[in-house]
């Protein structure tokens, strides 16, 4: 399988190393060489681009604001990150990029993030992974006209749509909140604060600062002790359950007969 990728590097030497590289790997073609944002702009608007290699530090438009608005093309290709800096590595994650690769790198490390980059764009389909990518994008920017079905979870070079219809129960990490599932825990970047305005109440009880139980699951509510108590789910799971929500997991449970 032939893979199209541009290169886009300020600096000339960076570009024809890179260049250089490659050509070890005949399956991958370099369509251009891009010294800017704007240059990898035209040529991605003539070419079709499977993967770019994408330096952070250019004159005017940055890669990763670049990035930013591939993300919100209708096929994205896969983003590869070659830079001098390691303190941009979170960036580029929000990026969904694919790789992050560190100058200088070697041969085998560079090998390691080709047959990656190649194994995604020969498994996705990329208006598939489009429309995932922009509900991710819309998500975050348009009001909620109604409850949330499912959510986009993210990591380096993908991302994964997951039905909470499967997950049993959410607890707080910080900015993120672990969705525990039968398949699993996945972690999704949004604090339990703001998921919880999203999710319907019915649906979702909060019954602790840092838990939500999907009110299906529960079994039992026990344990009485200076006004909390201990919630336990149908998958065994024992959770804490403060006294500020003791009241509503009550009225849920009784509303559920």
């Amino acid at each position: 399988m032939s893979i199209n990728a541009i290169i886009v590097d300020d600096e000339e030497l960076g570009r024809v190393n890179l260049q250089c590289a490659l050509r070890n790997h005949p399956d991958w073609q370099v369509m251009a060489l891009c010294e800017s944002a704007s240059e990898a702009e035209e040529a991605l608007a003539k070419h079709q681009v499977d993967v770019i290699f994408l330096d952070i530090h250019m004159p005017e438009t940055s890669g990763i604001d670049l990035a930013k608005r591939l993300c919100k093309t209708s096929a994205p290709p896969v983003i590869i990150f070659v830079t001098a800096h390691s303190c941009y590595a979170l960036h580029a994650f929000e990026c969904f990029a694919m790789d992050y690769l560190l100058k200088p790198f070697s041969n085998a490390r560079l090998s390691e993030a080709l047959v990656r980059a190649a194994e995604t764009v020969q498994m996705r389909e990329k208006s598939a992974y489009g429309k995932s990518l922009h509900a991710y994008l819309e998500a975050g920017s348009k009001p909620q006209q109604s409850y949330l079905q499912q959510v986009a979870i993210r990591s380096l070079g993908e991302i994964e749509m997951l039905s909470l219809n499967q997950v049993r129960y959410i607890s707080s990490a910080g900015n993120y909140v672990e969705l525990h599932a039968k398949q699993g825990c996945k972690l999704l970047r949004v604090t339990m604060n703001t998921l919880e305005k999203k999710l319907d109440p019915k649906i979702f009880v909060r019954i602790h600062r840092a838990y939500l139980v999907r009110t299906t699951h529960i079994v039992k509510l026990s344990h009485f002790t200076n006004g909390a108590a201990k919630l336990i789910l149908s998958c065994g799971t024992t959770l804490a359950v403060s006294r500020a929500y003791l009241q509503t997991v009550k009225e849920i449970m009784v509303d559920s007969l």
